[in-house]
């Protein structure tokens, strides 16, 4: 199961696990995420997809399936820096025809940090995520950080390869790597994804860049998110959220 708090990267180690888990250079060709997403599918679909499968799905980890802890089910956990989650989550709802959002940043940034969005909350979310991985220690869980895939795919992908019993060697981890890159699908899922913005262009697939949060927030904004991470998150054990950007 592949479980994050929305664009944190879920998409794009969506396409990772699936290339280490069938071992093919052509998975980007059958399907997309959604396919296998909880929260957009009935259960009969889900059931109904081809072993093996990689779910995913958005939900704290309170509303997991039962499964989720009896049947020792292996879980990646992906997350991202607070700032370019709020930035690229209002990029999405001003593409998204469904949400045709029209504020302006700084005002989706006050819903964003009131958790007045799809969701809810990301403090909450993590937050509840630490908790009940902590409660459950017998949990097969794989925790990444977006900015870590980021800076070296490779290492990253071995370690999840490790994690998943998938024993790829490095050239196919290269390979995986290439395939994966942001310009790669962006270019393979025009053909597949029905998630598209007025000009036909993925909406889940738009720059993928570490820092681009500086090119939204004022002082005044940063100052207070970096203020709400150290208050809400500053404690976990799991989560870091150093400035992995420039500042």
């Amino acid at each position: 199961m592949l479980c994050s708090y929305p664009k944190s990267g879920c998409h794009w180690l969506w396409e990772c696990i699936r290339y280490l888990i069938l071992g093919v250079s052509d998975v980007h060709k059958t399907t997309d995420k959604e396919s296998s997403m909880i929260e957009l599918n009935t259960r009969e679909n889900i059931e109904a997809l081809e072993s093996p499968r990689v779910l995913n799905n958005h939900a704290f980890f309170d509303e997991q399936p039962a499964d989720l802890k009896t049947k020792g089910l292996k879980i990646v956990f992906v997350y991202r820096n607070i700032k370019d989650v709020a930035v690229s989550y209002y990029h999405h709802h001003t593409r998204d025809k469904t949400y045709k959002y029209s504020g302006t940043f700084s005002q989706y940034l006050q819903r964003f940090e009131s958790g007045l969005v799809d969701s809810g909350s990301v403090f909450e979310y993590l937050q509840n995520w630490e908790s009940g991985i902590k409660a459950n220690p017998s949990l097969k869980v794989h925790i990444l950080s977006y900015e870590e895939m980021n800076e070296d795919p490779v290492r990253e992908l071995g370690r999840l390869s490790d994690f998943l019993g998938t024993n790829r060697d490095g050239d196919f981890l290269q390979m995986v790597a290439m395939e994966t890159s942001l310009d790669a699908m962006r270019i393979k899922k025009e053909k597949v994804t029905s998630f598209v913005d007025e000009n036909g262009q993925p909406i889940m697939y738009r720059k993928g860049k570490v820092g681009d949060w500086v090119n939204h927030f004022n002082t005044e904004e940063r100052e207070k998110m970096d203020k709400l991470i150290a208050k809400e998150l500053g404690d976990s054990s799991l989560f870091k959220f150093e400035d992995m950007s420039t500042s």
